[in-house]
């Protein structure tokens, strides 16, 4: 609107009385306060209680242009005249969003309490609190740098094989502990160990055999000696370490051999393997 009324000063050379932006003030409160202007214009008037006591406790006033205006008690303050006497923006009206949405923007998206020192300083806004922060609300931009991340959704069902009661090991889940560093007594010799851990899945028993390494060949020595002090487990629970996926690999052709499916067949092991890159699967093995 006032680039509107600024062209047409431009083009036809009328010279409007009033600043573009005083002028849509002034139209603004006649539009949104007529009983109130009539009333300040003439104190003799019959209005409504309402609009007397709200004149009364703004200390309410027209200036020379018409234009109503609030006094505080700072009128001998080192101020501004308009920061002495603010112009009265109706909070409903359009123009009262454009001018919060333009010192807005103006001010690098300032929060509430700056944005009302900044509009105290030239207009005053009936419950500007609230006006300012549903405004402040739909600014897109601030949604998107001081905007809420989703909320993570809550924990699913654990599994069947943790909380049915079977016998131990029946499920079980197979890791590595990182490498332990030795010494050999009286020697120079050093080395490095490691521990593949055994725990159940349904009641938390731990068994744990010592390697000499993470290779495929070091895990099934120690698989075949875990399978021999509790049995072959039914389901087998691990991550995708390039060891366990070589003895699946290796589960998977012996269990072809013909001497080994007649012995293997009542014996079927279920392996399954974690979510790549998701750490937070299969918690019960973080013993």
């Amino acid at each position: 609107m006032l680039l509107v009324l600024k062209f047409i000063s431009i083009i036809t050379g009328y010279q409007f009385p009033l600043d573009p932006l005083l002028y849509l003030i002034r139209l603004a409160q006649q539009q949104h306060y007529p009983g109130l202007v009539a009333y300040l214009f003439n104190s003799n008037l019959k209005v409504s209680a309402d609009i007397k006591n709200f004149a009364f406790q703004l200390n309410l006033s027209v200036d020379q242009q018409n234009l109503v205006r609030t006094k505080g008690r700072i009128q001998y303050a080192n101020l501004k005249e308009t920061a002495k006497s603010p112009y009265l923006l109706p909070p409903q009206s359009h123009l009262t969003t454009l001018i919060i949405r333009y010192f807005h923007v103006l001010n690098h998206h300032c929060g509430v309490s700056v944005l009302l020192v900044l509009l105290r300083e030239q207009f005053w806004i009936p419950k500007c609190r609230q006006v300012v922060k549903s405004i402040i609300n739909k600014c897109v931009f601030c949604k998107k740098v001081a905007g809420k991340v989703m909320a993570n959704p809550g924990p699913p069902p654990l599994p069947a094989e943790r909380v049915t009661l079977t016998r131990p090991f029946s499920c079980v889940g197979i890791d590595y502990t990182g490498a332990i560093c030795y010494a050999e007594p009286d020697s120079d010799i050093q080395g490095k160990a490691y521990v593949c851990l055994f725990t159940c899945a349904s009641v938390r028993a731990v068994h744990l055999e010592l390697v000499s390494s993470v290779s495929a060949s070091d895990f099934l020595l120690a698989f075949r000696r875990f399978c021999a002090l509790y049995s072959v487990p039914d389901v087998i629970i691990t991550d995708n370490a390039r060891n366990f996926v070589g003895f699946q690999h290796f589960w998977k052709e012996i269990s072809d051999e013909p001497e080994v499916m007649e012995h293997m067949q009542n014996l079927s092991v279920k392996w399954k393997f974690s979510v790549p890159r998701a750490p937070w699967k299969n918690g019960f093995l973080n013993v």
